[in-house]
């Protein structure tokens, strides 16, 4: 269960309650995806997690997970998520509450999230910068007006040109006196010495 809508990814409206300890039931507003960073770097996602904007906390149901084939070992202030012998999540107890070593991922469909110009442009597939301009006083899009895009590598790189060839400036004086480059294969090569031959000499 989680309270907070930005940090749901592909959220779909449904009904439903929820009882709580106290006897009060919650209604569901939601249910969505979560992503949590661990510690290491990796990212695991909470699948079909509720939105109900009522409860005060986020709440990992451990009987949901042993559900789906989670086991759980706690000892010494410290609870490991195993699935297949491989641990998947730490957690460490504050109080009678165990709290993941993870920070959430706040939800990309949500626009209205403030985000700086270099984000924009990447995000829309490198638009230019005058593009970027109208946007934001449409108001379609939210960046600071201190934004500076930079330069952007990608950008660089798929607007450049390779240089043409020069025009060759040799003159043949004799047969097979100016030697160029295989660029055909051998085969074609001796068709067209073939073919070529008898002009030359």
């Amino acid at each position: 269960m989680c309270p907070n809508k930005e940090w749901f990814w592909d959220m779909k409206e449904c009904e439903g309650s929820v009882p709580l300890g106290n006897n009060n039931t919650c209604k569901i507003r939601g249910v969505g995806n979560v992503k949590l960073r661990l510690n290491d770097g990796s990212v695991k996602v909470l699948s079909e997690v509720r939105f109900i904007p009522e409860v005060k906390r986020n709440l990992i149901s451990l009987g949901t997970l042993e559900r789906r084939g989670y086991l759980f070992i706690s000892e010494k202030g410290e609870m490991k998520i195993c699935k297949n012998s491989q641990v998947k999540m730490m957690a460490r107890r504050k109080g009678s509450l165990y709290y993941p070593q993870a920070e959430m991922l706040t939800g990309e469909s949500h626009a209205s999230i403030k985000s700086d110009l270099r984000c924009w442009h990447l995000r829309l597939g490198h638009p230019a910068k005058g593009t970027l301009k109208a946007l934001i006083q449409k108001g379609a899009i939210d960046s600071s007006s201190e934004d500076k895009l930079g330069p952007c590598e990608d950008c660089l790189l798929g607007k450049a040109k390779k240089l043409g060839f020069p025009a060759g400036k040799h003159t043949s004086t004799s047969p097979l006196d100016y030697a160029h480059s295989d660029l055909w294969g051998l085969h074609l090569l001796k068709a067209w010495v073939e073919e070529n031959i008898t002009c030359l000499l």
